[in-house]
């Protein structure tokens, strides 16, 4: 199960079901290098923002991907999308379509 915590970037909200069926799509890596991220759940009734208590809504607003539907998108890179830091503060990162990167003006 993973934890909710993860997804609203360090905030912790204590859950005891996976958070798919709370109705929110789960994106995970298992690597110790910046690849994107692969969705593994998929809620049968996606939740929207602005169903959500106002604590959580806040939270999960902090990283909002524009022209991302989650529906659709079996990989994430955020770097392509919004501010990030790598793991190691590594230059190099591969984009959603597997391709090596170096650089970006969305690392930090």
């Amino acid at each position: 199960m993973i934890d909710l915590e993860e997804i609203v970037g360090g905030k912790n909200f204590d859950l005891r079901i996976p958070a798919h069926f709370y109705g929110l799509f789960i994106y995970g890596v298992d690597m110790d290098f910046t690849v994107p991220y692969e969705r593994y759940a998929i809620p049968e009734k996606p939740l929207k923002v602005e169903d959500l208590p106002e604590e959580l809504q806040i939270a999960l607003c902090t990283s909002h991907f524009e022209n991302i539907r989650f529906a659709e998108t079996e990989k994430i890179q955020p770097i392509e999308h919004t501010k990030c830091k790598t793991w190691r503060d590594s230059k190099y990162w591969l984009d959603s379509q597997g391709n090596e990167r170096e650089g970006s003006e969305n690392l930090d």
